[in-house]
């Protein structure tokens, strides 16, 4: 039972740490496009970065998650 929450926590975590990154950190439009299509021409198509070095914090936390379930 434990074990059952913990790892569902962990994934949970990896799950909304993918997202973030996707979302927050990378901002890139092709994330978007299950929104409607009013929404996304609303997108700028380049955003600038929310901090120095966001982009590759995005990507790392992006692949991240990936190389522990996979490795």
């Amino acid at each position: 039972m434990r074990l059952t929450l913990m790892l569902s926590v962990i994934m949970m975590t990896a799950l909304f740490l993918m997202l973030y990154a996707g979302v927050g950190l990378i901002q890139d439009k092709k994330y978007f496009t299950s929104a409607p299509q009013e929404l996304q021409d609303l997108i700028p198509e380049h955003k600038p970065e929310r901090f120095r070095g966001a982009h590759l914090t995005g990507w790392i936390l992006m692949i991240m998650p990936d190389a522990k379930v996979c490795g």
